[in-house]
C-alpha cells in the first residue's frame, strides 16, 4: 500500500506538564514537526539521524523517536491517528521501527 501524504498529528511532550500539538510530515529526507499552537516552535530532523522509532500501547497511545542526542515523546489523540502514524513510520523507518503492545 502506497501512502501519498506522509503526515499525521501528535501532541509532543515538551516538559512534565506541557504538551503541544504538532503536525508531523515526512518529506525530502527529513521528518518535520510543525507546531500547530505557537509559531517558532517547529523543527525538523534528517531521517538518517533517527536511530529508532517506538510506538507503545494497545491501542497505540505513545510514540518515542530517538536520535543520537535527543528523545522526542508524543501522544496520539485518537486510535485512527495512531494507526495512520504506524503505517507511515513503519514504511519510512523499516527495521528501525518497533511497535510494543502493552
Amino acid at each position: 500500500m502506497s501512502i501519498t501524504r506522509k503526515c499525521f498529528r501528535v501532541s509532543l511532550r515538551l516538559s512534565f506538564f506541557k504538551n503541544q500539538r504538532y503536525q508531523v510530515n515526512v518529506r525530502n529526507g527529513e521528518i518535520y514537526f510543525k507546531c500547530l499552537e505557537q509559531e517558532g516552535q517547529s523543527f525538523s530532523i534528517p531521517l538518517d539521524q533517527i536511530r529508532n522509532v517506538f510506538v507503545y500501547g494497545k491501542p497505540p497511545r505513545e510514540v518515542e523517536i530517538r536520535t543520537n542526542n535527543r528523545v522526542i515523546f508524543g501522544i496520539f489523540r485518537t486510535t485512527r491517528t495512531a494507526h495512520r502514524a504506524i503505517e507511515i513510520l513503519r514504511q519510512v523507518f523499516g527495521e528501525r521501527f518497533v511497535q510494543i503492545h502493552s
